[in-house]
């Protein structure tokens, strides 16, 4: 059953107006928290991705480049 546009519209709308409603002090924390939580665990993947990809430069604790 597909949901026609204006009743989609209406729905975010009705969403968006709950959110603004529940807005308070807690939210913002929350959400500053949140958004460090998600940086971090963007980070932590970017991390173990290059590890796979290119592996550990460091063996026996001298640097392999050198």
């Amino acid at each position: 059953m597909k949901i026609k546009k204006p009743k989609r519209i209406m729905s975010l709308f009705l969403a968006a107006l709950m959110c603004v409603t529940y807005w308070n002090a807690d939210m913002v924390s929350n959400g500053l928290l949140a958004f460090i939580v998600v940086i971090t665990l963007f980070e932590i993947g970017v991390t173990i991705y290059k590890t796979l990809r290119y592996g550990v430069s460091v063996k026996n604790g001298i640097n392999s480049n050198t």
